[in-house]
């Protein structure tokens, strides 16, 4: 992003990794700068140590901060798999992420370096709530559950990922439903459109242990 910063060497050490090992992707951390002057170090694992993975289907992986600013991917990957980010929508970051690591052979992650300094301010996209940021997030958890069943994922793995990002959506919702800049009416709009009802009928939510995302439009 525009306001964001890299470091120094960070784009070599990068390079030089993924070349050295032959890895896929390789994974750094960052450093969250909030307009106070706080700086938050954000390791992408927090195992302490740096870690390789050719077992790609893996819940850690699929817990990692999905902006993509801390990362290089390997062109050939890219291009072998056709990756591209799904366009104009507010998730496009996580369902890229995604998709590039149920695709790889091997991704390493380096939790003890940090690649870049993240500015956070109120107008940030997590603190910039629209309908298009709502319907970008219904959109892209979508195309995650989509993805999910044609690499046949094991369900354990899709719960535990779909689960922790409705824990975001509720807190997003929430934050919404308190603000005044946010008009209630359309928000409801968004909890009840066919975006929402075609999420609602994922595999993922039929006859398991999440609690469906109808029941959750129908709480709020």
């Amino acid at each position: 992003d525009g306001d964001d910063q890299l470091l120094i060497d960070s784009c070599a050490t990068l390079y030089n990794n993924i070349n050295q090992t032959n890895a896929d992707i390789v994974i750094g951390g960052h450093i969250n700068r909030y307009e106070n002057g706080r700086l938050e170090h954000v390791p992408p694992m927090y195992f302490g140590r740096n870690e390789s993975f050719s077992e790609v289907i893996d819940p850690n992986l699929f817990k990692i901060m999905p902006a993509i600013g801390a990362k290089l991917f390997r062109k050939e990957l890219l291009t072998k798999n056709n990756i591209t980010f799904p366009e104009g929508i507010s998730g496009q970051d996580l369902v890229f992420l995604l998709n590039s690591i149920i695709n790889s052979s091997r991704v390493n992650v380096l939790n003890n370096f940090f690649v870049y300094y993240r500015t956070i301010t109120k107008d940030s996209v997590t603190f910039n709530l629209t309908e298009k940021y709502f319907y970008g997030l219904i959109n892209a958890y979508s195309l995650i559950c989509d993805l999910f069943k044609k690499h046949d994922v094991d369900l354990d793995i899709q719960q535990m990922l779909i689960t922790n990002h409705l824990v975001f959506f509720t807190t997003q919702v929430s934050r919404a439903y308190s603000s005044r800049n946010f008009d209630n009416i359309t928000l409801n709009e968004v909890l009840n459109s066919k975006s929402f009802d075609k999420l609602s009928k994922k595999d993922i939510f039929k006859g398991n242990v999440i609690t469906g995302v109808n029941d959750f439009s129908r709480h709020c």
